[in-house]
């Protein structure tokens, strides 16, 4: 059996194009006119993740029509140790130590060390403390991950992970070198009450230190091609925590 096929004049052609692009056009107009108020840290957040931004978009524009069975997850290393010396898969780095911090100074009013940008919402955390000289270890991201997952992928509880903002601080000063370079972030989780936060420190060529805020529960997965880090206190057994003075 035959089937006969569509022909087209040039003319019609060109309209059936004209057709397509202006559709194209109205619809991208339409997305745009949709889109809600966004933060600038999110806004970021979405730069940086732009294969997530489009699994996102494919799932609300593009929904499938017949649901399979999903798979079992499998297992998955998040994070793999960076230390100095070797090459494997664990990729050394010389261990960095937090100097002893008195507790007084905040991300909020560190302007002149993050001059690229500071997000307002650092004003909003209180909290603060002397902390004692602690080792720290960076991690580096293999698998894509939200924040839940990275930190929790450390198998610890989130309280022995949280620096204070004078940590941070005494970090991106001391040990610049072992922050994440090309505009990707480095993390340290922060607390205020019962909340969990995590600050995002990144700079690009320009150099100029930039620090971004996301709650802790931002259920975004971040790409692992970027090779995103995450710092965090490795002798948390050892340490003991100086009460602030009154």
């Amino acid at each position: 059996m035959k089937t006969e096929q569509a022909t087209y004049t040039e003319s019609q052609v060109q309209e059936l194009i004209a057709k397509a692009i202006k559709q194209d056009r109205e619809f991208q107009a339409q997305v745009l006119r949709a889109l809600p108020l966004v933060e600038a840290d999110v806004k970021q957040g979405w730069i940086e993740n732009p294969k997530s931004l489009g699994r996102q978009l494919e799932n609300v524009l593009c929904p499938a029509t017949e649901q399979g069975e999903e798979s079992a997850p499998k297992p998955r290393t998040i994070l793999r140790k960076i230390s100095k010396g070797e090459v494997t898969i664990l990729r050394k780095v010389a261990e960095a130590t937090i100097s002893k911090c008195a507790g007084t100074r905040t991300i909020a009013d560190s302007g002149e060390l993050f001059s690229g940008y500071l997000n307002n919402g650092f004003r909003k955390i209180k909290g603060n403390r002397e902390t004692p000289d602690t080792k720290t270890e960076v991690h580096e991201m293999v698998e894509n991950a939200t924040f839940a997952e990275m930190f929790n992928s450390l198998g610890r509880d989130l309280n022995t992970l949280v620096f204070t903002q004078d940590q941070v601080i005494e970090f991106c000063t001391s040990h610049r070198n072992k922050l994440r370079t090309e505009g990707h972030g480095t993390f340290f989780l922060l607390k205020e009450g019962d909340q969990c936060f995590v600050a995002c420190v990144y700079f690009y060529d320009d150099g100029r230190l930039k620090v971004s805020l996301f709650d802790f529960e931002y259920d975004i997965a971040w790409d692992a091609d970027y090779r995103r880090r995450i710092i965090w206190d490795a002798n948390y057994r050892r340490r003991v925590v100086v009460p602030s003075r009154s």
